[in-house]
């Protein structure tokens, strides 16, 4: 990607686009943020050779603080309405990009910083990080769909003690909880998103992207809605070239290789 940022550094390599939040000191979400977000993904849609995304921080400690809580103050019903149905959209993006989008979470996520790694398909948490949602300590609640994402990731009932009290929690009670999905070295969060993310880039593409509408079809529709959208994946997919050559590269004990048709 060309287009320089403000908020975020992005570099592209081996077909995984790599996105670092970068606005110290902590990486609050501001509508800068929120904006040049939405800008990447929606450009990063036409990248044809993309097969995944990695989101982190570049700040080594943090990697999200959330809203910028001196903001607070000045919203009313319509402004924070409106503020929050912005960011909610973006995060509706991501979640909805036609390739994974993993989250490598290298530090401290609270409020919408969390929120916004409950967006992506995957998160990796270093070993030291800790999450918070703790809006109801400010008289607010997660407005950026935290409080939808994470009952679906966690039960209702840990999301809702998470909510209630505000508190935070560690990395490995995050990945009892499966709020996180895998634990990395500390340090070594954004290390290990790039190897997964690698290792995905080398499969099928177009099989990648059908298991991910297919997952997102049953979570937001149910299991007899979500089944009939797999068999019709399936039917498009053995259509593909891909799967054709999966299967020859298979017999020929050789690496396949894709080409995304």
């Amino acid at each position: 990607m060309e287009r320089t940022f403000r908020t975020l550094v992005c570099t592209e390599e081996k077909g995984v686009c790599t996105l670092l939040l970068n606005a110290p000191p902590v990486n609050v979400i501001t509508r800068a943020l929120l904006e040049e977000l939405d800008e990447a993904f929606q450009t990063l849609e036409f990248h044809t050779d993309l097969r995944a995304v990695v989101l982190s921080s570049a700040l080594p400690k943090r990697f999200c603080a959330g809203a910028d809580i001196k903001q607070f103050q000045t919203w009313t019903s319509a402004t924070g309405s409106e503020n929050c149905r912005f960011g909610s959209q973006v995060y509706r993006r991501i979640e909805r990009f036609p390739r994974p989008v993993l989250c490598a979470v290298n530090g401290s996520a609270f409020g919408g910083g969390l929120e916004l790694a409950m967006a992506c398909d995957v998160r990796i948490f270093d070993e030291r990080a800790r999450v918070a949602l703790p809006e109801c300590t400010l008289g607010m609640q997660p407005g950026y769909g935290g409080t939808q994402r994470l009952p679906r990731l966690v039960g209702p009932g840990f999301a809702k003690k998470m909510m209630y009290t505000g508190l935070p929690i560690t990395a490995q009670e995050a990945l009892r909880a499966g709020l996180a999905d895998e634990l990395a070295p500390a340090g070594g969060s954004l290390d290990a998103a790039l190897e997964l993310a690698q290792t995905i880039a080398r499969r099928a593409p177009i099989a990648v992207a059908q298991i991910k509408k297919s997952v997102a079809c049953a979570m937001e529709h149910g299991l007899e809605e979500g089944l009939r959208f797999e068999n019709r994946g399936i039917a498009l997919l053995c259509g593909t070239g891909d799967k054709q050559e999966g299967a020859q590269a298979f017999v020929e004990k050789r690496p396949p290789v894709f080409r995304n048709r």
